[in-house]
This record gives C-alpha cells, sequence and structure tokens, in this order.
C-alpha cells in the first residue's frame, strides 16, 4: 500500500522524484490534491477529502490519514433514484446562464465513433450536471436573486434585534428556502430523446478538411450556440499533408512524406518534413511528445519540427492546401516572433489532386458546459470520466469509478444554510447585481515563460508553498508597493470544495470569499508574506463574500489546467484553437475605454505546461497608466526577490514615473524594430 501510495504521489507531481515516506507534500497546488485525491478514491476506494490531503505534511502523515478513511460506499443507485426528478433549489447569477470556454484535448489517432458516443452516455448517466435544466424563467431568478442579496445584509441585523425582528427573519428565511427558483434533473433518455434520437445524449462526431481555420471557426460557432447545460464534441481533422509544398514569394521547396522504414526505430513519427536544398529534415512531433517546443504566441501549431541542423520549425494547416510555417534559426533561443521568419506554403502541384496520398486524422475532444451548472474545476472530472469511459468502451482495462453523490444537494444545502443565516464555513455568498460598479478603464497582461515558471517551481517545492499560492502572493505584494498600502482587501474566488465527494463533482461550487492580508511597511517580507497567505489558505480564514461592498471588491481568479494525457489525448491551451495566424497582423487599440465590472481585477491563468499570464484589470483614474506602470515593475522584483533574496521588504522606494515610463518606451521601441 505505501509502495502505491507513493506511486500515486508521484503521478500527480513529477517534481516531487523519488517519493519516499518522508517525502513532504505541503507544496501540492488545489489541481493536483484535487487530482490525488481522485487517484486515491479509485486506487484504494477511501474518501480523503482535499482538505485531508492538505493537513498532511508527508506521506506518512498521508498514510495514516488513509488508513483511518472510510470506505467509499456502493450508494450510486439510491443516489440516481434521488436525482431523478428531483427539483433542486441553488444558486446561480442571471449572467451565468451563458457558455463556458471550451476545453479541448488532442490526440493523433481516428476517433473510435462507437466508443467516443458510449462514453459520452456513460458521463452523462453518471454527473446529474449534464442533465439538468431550469424550472423557471431567468427572469424569475433575477428578481429573487436581488432580493435575497439585500435581505443577506439586514437578516444580521434583524436577528440581533427584538423578538418581532427575529420572527420576521425566520419568515423571510423560511419565504426565500420556498420560493426559490429550481433546477429539475432528468433520465438520460428522457432529457435527449427529442433534441438527440440517435444517441439521446449531447454527443457529435464532424469531420473536418479545410484545416485549422476550419476547426477554430467551429469551435467558435458551436460555442455560440451551445444548448444547455452542456455538449460533448469530437472532430476528426483530416490533414492531407504528404506532398511537395513550394514558399510563397520567395524559392525553395520542400517535402513531407511518411517515416522511412529505416528510420522506425529512430524517429517515432508519421511524417518527415525533408528540404534537399538546404540539407535539413525532422520528424513531426506533436504536442506533448517530450521534443515538442511551445511556439511563438499568436500561432496555434498543429506540429513541431526539430531540424537535424539545429533549428526548428512550427507548422500550421492553415488551409487545406496552405501551409503557414514559423522558422527559427539554430541557435536562436527566444521564442519571439521577430526572432523568426514567418512563411506561406502551398502544394507544388495542386493539378495532382490532394487524394494522391492518404491523410493522416487528428482528433479532437471538446466539452463546453453552461455556467450556471459548472465552473472551471469541473472540466477535469468530466475529461477524466469521459476518457475512462472510453478506454473501458475500447476494451482497454481501466479502474472502476467510485459513485457520485448529487452535486444540487449539497448546493443547495449550502443556499439554505445562507438564507437561514447559520454559521456554515461553506454556505453561498450571494453576489448579485443589485449593487454594482460603474466605470471604464484598460488591461495589462504579464507573461510568465517556460524558464521563469520551471523557476518558481523549484522556489515554490523549496519553501513547500503550492505554485499557485505563489504566483498569488507575488500579486499581492506587487499591489500593496504599487497602492502604498500595508493592507490589502480583496475577493478570491475560491473552489470550496472541500467535502468528501467535491473534488471530482460537477456543479457551481466556486464562490466568493473576502480576505484581508497585512504588509507592514517596516517588517514585511516577499517570503513571509507568501508563507502568510498560505497558511490563511489552507485554514480558510475567511468570510463569505458581502454584496453592499462589491462596487469596491478587488477580486482575484486562478485558473490552473491539466496537461497531463489521458487516453491518448493531450489538453490544449486556448492559445493553441483559437483567433487563426495572428503573426504579422497589426497591432490594434480600441479608442474608448472598456467597461469594467470592478475597481481592480486579476486573472492568474495557466495557458500550458509551462506558461503563465497575470491578466491585470485596472479602473480609471482610480488606477491610473501610472500606477500600471509601478504595478508591472513591483511585480518583476516581487519574482526576483522570492527567487535569489527572499527575505527583501515588500515596500521599497518605486522610482518616479518618468523613469517607468522611459524603461517601458525603451523595451517598446527595442520590440518594434
Amino acid at each position: 500500500e505505501s509502495r502505491l501510495l507513493c506511486a500515486a504521489v508521484e503521478e500527480v507531481e513529477p517534481l516531487l522524484k523519488p517519493v519516499h515516506m518522508n517525502t513532504p507534500i505541503v507544496g501540492l497546488d488545489s489541481l493536483r490534491v484535487a487530482r490525488l485525491s481522485n487517484l486515491l478514491r479509485l486506487r484504494f476506494r477511501k474518501a480523503v477529502t482535499a482538505l485531508q490531503i492538505r493537513q498532511a505534511a508527508d506521506i506518512s502523515q498521508l498514510s495514516l490519514i488513509l488508513k483511518d478513511a472510510d470506505e467509499h460506499s456502493e450508494v450510486a443507485a439510491k443516489t440516481e433514484c434521488e436525482a431523478v426528478e428531483r427539483e433542486y433549489a441553488v444558486w446561480f447569477s442571471p449572467g451565468q446562464y451563458s457558455p463556458m470556454g471550451f476545453w479541448v484535448m488532442r490526440a493523433d489517432e481516428p476517433l473510435d465513433h462507437k466508443a467516443f458516443i458510449s462514453a459520452s452516455q456513460s458521463l452523462v448517466d453518471r454527473h446529474a450536471a449534464l442533465r439538468v435544466e431550469i424550472a423557471d424563467p431567468i427572469r424569475y431568478m433575477s428578481h429573487v436573486c436581488d432580493a435575497a442579496a439585500l435581505f443577506t445584509l439586514y437578516a444580521p441585523l434583524m436577528e440581533a434585534g427584538v423578538a418581532p425582528l427575529r420572527m420576521l427573519r425566520r419568515l423571510i428565511s423560511w419565504g426565500l428556502t420556498h420560493v426559490w427558483p429550481r433546477v429539475v434533473c432528468k433520465p438520460r433518455e428522457e432529457m435527449y430523446r427529442g433534441r438527440c434520437p440517435e444517441t439521446q445524449a449531447p454527443v457529435s462526431i464532424t469531420e473536418l478538411t479545410k484545416g485549422q481555420t476550419e476547426l477554430e471557426y467551429v469551435l467558435k460557432k458551436n460555442r455560440g450556440n451551445l444548448v444547455p447545460p452542456g455538449a460533448i464534441s469530437g472532430y476528426e481533422l483530416k490533414c492531407y499533408l504528404e506532398d511537395v509544398w513550394a514558399f510563397e514569394r520567395c524559392s525553395g521547396r520542400f517535402a513531407i512524406i511518411r517515416c522511412p522504414a529505416c528510420l522506425h526505430g529512430t524517429v517515432s513519427a508519421q511524417l518527415v518534413y525533408v528540404d534537399i536544398h538546404n540539407n535539413e529534415w525532422g520528424p513531426l512531433v506533436p504536442p506533448g511528445d517530450d521534443r515538442y517546443q511551445h511556439p511563438p504566441y499568436g500561432f496555434p501549431t498543429l506540429f513541431f519540427i526539430p531540424l537535424n541542423t539545429g533549428a526548428v520549425i512550427w507548422l500550421r494547416l492553415d488551409k487545406t492546401d496552405e501551409l503557414r510555417i514559423v522558422y527559427r534559426d539554430a541557435g536562436v533561443v527566444s521564442h519571439s516572433a521577430e526572432d523568426c521568419h514567418h512563411l506561406a506554403a502551398f502544394r507544388a502541384a495542386p493539378g495532382r489532386g490532394r487524394e494522391a496520398h492518404d491523410p493522416i486524422t487528428l482528433s479532437f475532444i471538446c466539452v463546453c458546459m453552461i455556467h450556471a451548472f459548472a465552473d472551471g474545476n469541473c472540466y477535469l472530472p468530466l475529461i477524466q470520466d469521459l476518457l475512462n469511459f472510453y478506454d473501458a468502451a475500447r476494451g482497454r482495462e481501466t479502474p472502476q469509478l467510485p459513485p457520485l453523490g448529487v452535486p444540487f444537494a449539497e448546493l443547495e444545502k449550502r443556499l439554505f444554510d445562507t438564507f437561514m443565516c447559520r454559521q456554515s464555513p461553506l454556505r453561498s455568498s450571494l453576489r448579485g447585481g443589485l449593487f454594482k460598479f460603474h466605470g471604464v478603464g484598460f488591461g495589462h497582461n504579464i507573461g510568465l515563460t517556460h524558464n521563469m515558471v520551471d523557476a518558481i517551481a523549484l522556489g515554490s517545492c523549496h519553501y513547500r508553498v503550492p505554485f499557485d499560492v505563489v504566483l498569488l502572493g507575488l500579486t499581492l505584494c506587487a499591489q500593496a508597493r504599487a497602492d502604498a498600502v500595508d493592507y490589502l482587501e480583496y475577493t478570491l474566488y475560491a473552489p470550496m470544495r472541500d467535502g468528501v465527494s467535491d473534488a471530482m463533482a460537477v456543479g457551481l461550487f466556486s464562490d466568493w470569499r473576502d480576505m484581508v492580508m497585512a504588509f507592514d511597511k517596516e517588517l514585511s517580507t516577499i517570503l513571509g508574506s507568501i508563507m502568510h497567505l498560505n497558511y490563511k489558505i489552507q485554514q480558510r480564514q475567511w468570510s463569505p463574500f458581502n454584496a453592499l461592498r462589491k462596487p469596491e471588491a478587488t477580486v482575484i481568479n486562478m485558473q490552473p489546467m491539466d496537461f497531463q494525457k489521458h487516453a491518448g489525448f493531450m489538453h490544449l491551451g486556448e492559445n493553441m484553437w483559437r483567433d487563426g495566424d495572428q503573426l504579422g497582423r497589426p497591432e490594434k487599440r480600441d479608442k474608448d475605454m472598456k467597461n469594467m465590472n470592478q475597481p481592480a481585477t486579476f486573472v492568474i491563468e495557466q495557458q500550458d505546461e509551462g506558461t503563465w499570464w497575470i491578466l491585470v484589470g485596472a479602473s480609471d483614474p482610480t488606477r491610473t497608466t501610472a500606477w500600471m506602470r509601478a504595478f508591472v515593475f513591483a511585480f518583476r522584483e516581487a519574482v526576483k526577490s522570492f527567487l535569489f533574496e527572499p527575505l527583501a521588504l515588500v515596500h521599497r522606494p518605486l522610482p518616479d514615473d518618468a523613469t517607468l515610463l522611459r524603461e517601458f518606451a525603451e523595451k517598446s521601441g527595442a520590440h518594434r524594430r
């Protein structure tokens, strides 16, 4: 059992290898904790919560927790009976009755249609969120939501008042629990009999032949046409790459051929790039391969080609008969588009016909959900379960999935705890639109590329702090320094998945929680502040969001991704399947500032295995462009201090704005050159 436990931790966090009983696991981030909790249920049939994993300092303590954990009882049949035709009162904002972003997976093999449809049906049967629909109009939800948000502000005062006020509070609480709009769970056959008569599930398979541009267009269109509660889509992209290609507006040709038999032992690839004129060749490598390198931003690539000369190529099948290529010379390390050659190529003999050679088939699986019934943390369990069912349908050995409860029952309890003024730590915060922020502003993105992410990840492992918490702490240190304040009040978009079955459930569990962090102007250090923040998050030292303070809240959201292969499928970040080839396009900026929902927002978002973004939104005139320059400078120095001088003070003198502006202008000029 100890060996299996160590193997599970190694699978979740490869940086901890080799894992032994004294290996610390304090630094696992929220995504890896959820994955480890799921692995323990699959392999040990034990229910270990995310909170219990966070409380374990090392593997030996986790082993003791695992021994004392309860068996995951087989209650699936009873749960399903309770879920069918049952109505639940759950909270969601009317604005959240809209599609979330896609979760896109890719495999370099044809899709097994029968197995994929069977897996989708099993997924819908397993997760009630895929069999739910609203029972009341959205307009009704909007009205009641505002009334409930107003009530939660006055309820504590009424409860502390005289007896008639307390009785009135209880009467209103009782009324809200009865009039709140409901959602209803239905059997799969009844839910989808009319809409999907053949499959009786929200699943579709589409064949595409016009390149990545068509795939990106179809994804965008299908998201806009999404029918609640969600959809599972499969796409097969037929790629006629095997041919001779000629560069546009420059001399030169190259060929893409099937991998010769003599190279099968040394080159693991279906296709090989050959340029006889320049004596260059290399295999076409897909994402997820050890040889793969990420393309310059703005170039969703299909294959990466490491050449024998040390140069590299990123290849994109833009249209059926058109390739886009980014070529980087040998010895160049930069991923900037300015240091690469951006080229187009067409078939050298179009009259021969692309069908002269067999195509290769790439498969894409896309899952999209309505935000009212799911949050960003739901895609991981959906994809894991879907691909587990997919492997099982193909006859492969797979672990038996533990039964799931009905997530809407837990969400209803949290909502009713709010109405009844129960001091439950998991109660819902009603963040409706009754109190709004009105203003305009601008945004700025800070990118952390692979080398920097690796360095920060090593630091987070050394100090045993989760990686996402480190990024959050660096952001808060930079904000405190830019604002010149000794404390920050902010609102964190928290997963709120601490229950036994919450980690792999599908529902709108994420909620807003208010936190306060102190940054003493004479004593607070970068490392000390990050460690303090980690402690506050571990101990859940936060309070439910106060809707009255929404117009002045600084909202922070974190969006980690999962880039491990499942059943041969690899997750693709948004930059790999949207907006097409953007290299060479002129930069555009709107003349007017955009409307802002909050005075300040920070989104800490993962793009791929080694790239994270900090998306900053600032409202003018509360936070001007001068403030943004100070924040960016402070963030860079906070990262540098965390790596090389962790005991550096948070509050240090900032350069004047003229100096910062001159530095930005110099970097912008160098970037344009």
